[in-house]
């Protein structure tokens, strides 16, 4: 985008909040342009923010960084150490609803939804509720905000999930309740999900509990083995019809088992999956493929909870940079004379840390996230993401970063035929990586000599040993991390690096000697 277009988005959200505390402090009222605008505004980051968001959300305080009230705040996934909160005003959440309202009116038959708002959980003294900024777009409809466009999409009933699925009254894993009313639409076109995460979940229970699955679809009840209470299950059987012939159809569609056919024998009309499936998602869009003969794969959008970054272009991990409401900035990696430069003017085939400046009350605020330029085409900037860049470690003189450990573990697959289910890497004290922990699942027995070829492999390149992990140990650390910390299970990211005293304590632990 043009430098005069960026200035344009930049002085939109400069002017709506130039009265606030920090446009006051930084005279946002007197930028004139975009470099004066990086000369006034100081590059921020999560601990700047912190006070301000408590003085908001718990004293009640406003118009300290945002001039609208948040009706929520949004909850990060805390890969980096505790979760984050971020306020969600109605101008903020206004571009994720538009691309979710037409991500569900795209597809001509139902949709599924792999997340679910989980307000109610907690409310502040300024009356606003903590979700995450996908529960956010669920919470516009049931706080019936102006201008809310999801009301005919749930009432015209676009969405296979209830109500009580949606927003649970509880904080647990719903997707053994999804798969009910999802295996009940023979007509579901498509299903959507934060992260791949959730629909290789979704195939594994199902693969796991198909028997179970079908005896609640043929009497109406929910009897599996399930993550909620006798309650909340009496709330959710009230929307559960018995369905005989559907029964009965199922169990002759499992019983010729899960080959890659399956979601297309199970739903004719499925023609796409909508998730986060690149970066360290990948190894999940990769195994959950098997299952997905005939079926787009949508990478979605590159988002988070301070701003809508990009589009997917393709599937290859491609994203076109989005700038209609948020302001980006570039910092290239690693070369300290560097200055932060607008889309305009970076450069292909380099790294740089992302700045954002959005609705969310965010100013030249570090997202810590790292991203490749891979190019620059009628204005418009294609990039990847890369990583975070507190998360990386070197190797042979270059930067190892999330996305380049998968690389690693797809080529020790192809050497040793075995299939590796998850990963994550563990770093010493001088920031070295001296572990790959790996999860087989499936080939358990296998792991000796994963093992011995592996670490020949991997001993000529790093000196790093390989640790058989626990089955479902991403899975489990979710679960957990699910009622330690009040976070939606959907919305907690697989841990690639650990860094953090948790995390290593965590994993350290499912080690199998």
């Amino acid at each position: 985008m043009k430098n005069e277009n960026v200035y344009k988005v930049l002085k939109s959200l400069l002017n709506k909040n130039q009265d606030t505390d920090y446009g006051k402090r930084y005279s946002f009222a007197e930028v004139t342009s975009l470099e004066d605008y990086q000369t006034k505004v100081p590059v921020s980051d999560y601990d700047i923010y912190a006070p301000f968001v408590e003085l908001t959300s718990r004293i009640g305080e406003h118009d300290i960084v945002t001039s609208s009230r948040p009706f929520a705040y949004s909850l990060t996934s805390g890969t980096l150490g505790v979760p984050k909160r971020f306020p969600i005003t109605k101008e903020h959440i206004k571009p994720y609803v538009k691309i979710f309202e037409k991500l569900v009116l795209s597809a001509q038959g139902k949709t599924l939804l792999l997340f679910d708002s989980i307000s109610g959980y907690k409310k502040y003294y300024d009356k606003s509720d903590l979700d995450t900024i996908l529960g956010a777009i669920l919470l516009v409809d049931k706080k019936k905000l102006e201008g809310n466009v999801l009301k005919e999409l749930f009432h015209q009933n676009k969405i296979v999930n209830p109500n009580p699925v949606l927003y649970p009254s509880e904080l647990t894993n719903q997707t053994y309740v999804r798969l009910i009313f999802a295996l009940k639409e023979k007509k579901l076109e498509q299903i959507i999900s934060p992260f791949s995460l959730g629909i290789w979940e979704m195939f594994k229970c199902m693969e796991e509990n198909w028997e179970s699955l079908v005896d609640d679809i043929k009497n109406g009840t929910i009897n599996g083995d399930i993550d909620i209470t006798q309650a909340e299950a009496d709330r959710i059987s009230t929307y559960i019809t018995p369905d005989l012939a559907r029964a009965d159809e199922l169990a002759a569609i499992f019983s010729n088992g899960f080959d890659s056919s399956i979601a297309k024998r199970i739903w004719p009309n499925l023609k796409r999956v909508i998730a986060a499936s690149s970066g360290p998602f990948k190894i999940y869009a990769d195994r959950y493929s098997d299952y997905l003969q005939g079926v787009e794969i949508d990478n979605g959008f590159y988002a988070a909870s301070e701003a809508i970054i990009g589009r997917a272009i393709g599937e290859d991990g491609l994203f076109e940079l989005l700038e209609d409401h948020s302001v980006f900035e570039f910092v290239e990696v690693d070369n300290t004379e560097s200055t932060p430069v607008f889309s305009c003017d970076v450069e292909t085939g380099k790294l740089y840390e992302v700045l954002v400046t959005s609705d969310a009350g965010l100013y030249r605020y570090r997202l810590t996230d790292v991203v490749s330029i891979e190019k620059v085409e009628n204005e418009k900037v294609y990039l990847k993401y890369v990583g975070r860049s507190k998360n990386r470690f070197a190797l042979n003189g270059n930067m190892v970063y999330e996305s380049d450990i998968y690389s690693i573990v797809k080529k020790l697959e192809e050497e040793t035929n075995i299939k590796v289910y998850d990963y994550c890497v563990h770093l010493n004290d001088n920031n070295e990586c001296d572990m790959l922990l790996v999860d087989l699942s499936d080939d358990q027995d296998n792991i000796d000599m994963f093992k011995k070829v592996s670490e020949e492999q991997l001993e000529n390149i790093t000196g790093m040993k390989v640790k058989q992990l626990q089955p479902y140990s991403q899975l489990l650390y979710r679960d957990v991390q699910k009622f330690r910390k009040q976070v939606s299970p959907d919305q907690i990211k697989p841990i690639r690096f650990l860094v953090t005293p948790q995390t290593e304590k965590f994993f350290m632990k499912l080690i199998q000697e």
